[in-house]
């Protein structure tokens, strides 16, 4: 679409060149702005300008000086969003190292807990190996003791019946 005037000339809204007769808030105009763009919530959307608007009361010395002071803008405003990226690939960065970190010591208390529940095993095998040699050492005991008071009392059956 042509435009009757140049964008500096614009008029408000009884302005020809304006797509639509609706006025957005400063909220709906976020919301288009991110639809348009790549922009999220959480994107800082500035509606302020850094310059004051050209408009007929207010008219650039040049046109190119318009043109200028537009990429003047862009340029900032990349400036910061390209910080803001760099910031952003720190804290990824820091927040992998830290995942990572966290596994490996997931893998080393995995491999701890492995080891322990071995030990466990090995420890409670040899305590019923133990309770068992008690057991069968006792029986035989028992055994032993049985055969001995058979002894003495056969012993003394003999002596007495003499």
């Amino acid at each position: 679409m042509s435009r009757p005037h140049q964008p500096w000339m614009y008029v408000g809204k009884e302005d020809k060149s304006r797509v639509s007769s609706a006025d957005l808030s400063d909220e709906e105009l976020r919301d288009e702005v991110r639809r348009l763009t790549r922009f999220s919530q959480k994107d800082n959307i500035v509606l302020s300008s850094a310059r004051l608007p050209y408009d007929l009361k207010h008219l650039p010395a040049e046109p190119i000086y318009a043109t200028v002071d537009v990429v003047a803008d862009f340029a900032d405003q990349f400036t910061r969003l390209e910080s803001e990226n760099v910031q952003l690939r720190k804290t990824i960065k820091i927040s992998v190292d830290q995942v990572l970190e966290a596994n490996k010591h997931t893998a080393n208390v995995q491999n701890e807990n492995i080891l322990l529940k071995d030990e466990l095993k090995k420890l409670k095998k040899k305590m019923k190996d133990e309770h068992d040699a008690r057991r069968e050492a006792a029986i035989a005991a028992d055994k032993k003791e049985g055969a001995l008071r058979e002894s003495i009392t056969n012993l003394l059956s003999k002596f007495l019946c003499a």
